[in-house]
């Protein structure tokens, strides 16, 4: 039995499951395998422009009510129902011109909507999926393209719609409205922050914010070398956060990288900074195997939370 898990969509690849089952009847007088895959999931695929060129680097795209976790079974080429349903942020590029999503298949999109978030909610766009009467359900192996206008008189069209890539399907035009709901929590946003503890069970996200206190650091690269507070051992290539101030058990601690040249690294490392012990900062990055546990990697941009 394989397991499923969608939650973290920052690497389409290594979400997308594949499988082939047509290696039969081999043998040593005929050991050649032609393996064919074919994918087992589906994938929606968003194309974004705003009709005034409004800035989207601050987009967040979310899908609600979306099947998170399952499990494959390998032995008959199987997917098992869905076991855990909740919120899936999309991968956007950089530019917001584009995002996707690869989803568990689904036979009813009642409940299910795509909601746009500009910034800190300075826009929010919304629509509901089963308001499209012409795709009714998320096929495996199948990939479903929006082309998306987001409209500064307060309607987001979502037009040419289609079903392409492995299976041809209808052409659909949908509305969003601008809706003053509140959207949905993008956990990871500098508005919703993980905390310390949530980042030491994280699986791994991209350009995530994490938030917490600056307690220490570490004075190699193993969490057994962490440090507290800020002494003439610290070290300014990394920073060790924890969810309250004083934390002194390396349990409670996360590794946060601090590269060189960053402004990160400048204006938060206890060698040159010690006033910044027990502050508490939000720091975007990698979250990501640092020191053999989940930690901050590739951190470029912070903020003081106190």
């Amino acid at each position: 039995i394989y397991p499923i898990d969608l939650r973290n969509q920052s690497s389409q690849s290594r979400i997308d499951l594949l499988y082939s089952d047509n290696a039969r009847k081999k043998n040593e007088k005929n050991p050649n395998v032609g393996m064919l895959f074919s994918h087992q999931l589906s994938k929606i695929v968003l194309n974004i422009e705003h009709y005034k060129s409004m800035d989207l680097s601050t987009l967040n795209v979310i899908i609600t009510n979306a099947g998170t976790e399952a499990s494959f079974d390998l032995t008959t080429g199987t997917l098992l129902p869905t076991t855990e349903y909740g919120d899936i942020v999309f991968h956007v590029d950089a530019k917001a011109s584009a995002g996707e999503a690869i989803l568990l298949p689904e036979t009813d999109l009642s409940g299910m909507e795509l909601w746009f978030v500009i910034g800190d909610e300075v826009e929010v766009y919304q629509f509901s999926l089963e308001e499209v009467f012409e795709i009714n359900a998320f096929a495996p192996s199948t990939m479903y393209t929006y082309n998306v206008t987001l409209f500064t008189n307060e309607t987001a069209i979502i037009s040419d719609g289609t079903i392409s890539a492995w299976i041809d399907g209808p052409s659909v035009e949908v509305t969003a409205q601008r809706t003053e709901a509140t959207p949905p929590i993008i956990k990871g946003s500098k508005k919703t922050p993980f905390t310390v503890a949530e980042t030491q069970v994280s699986t791994g996200r991209d350009q995530v914010w994490v938030e917490g206190y600056i307690v220490g650091s570490f004075t190699s690269s193993t969490m057994n070398s962490f440090l507290p507070g800020a002494t003439s051992e610290s070290k300014a290539t990394n920073l060790a956060l924890a969810d309250t101030p004083d934390e002194t058990d390396r349990e409670k601690v996360i590794p946060v990288q601090l590269s060189s040249g960053t402004s990160v690294r400048e204006d938060l490392n206890l060698v040159d900074n010690p006033d910044k012990l027990n502050r508490k900062v939000k720091i975007k990055g990698n979250i990501a195997s640092y020191y053999s546990v989940m930690g901050l990697r590739d951190n470029k941009e912070y903020e003081y939370a106190d």
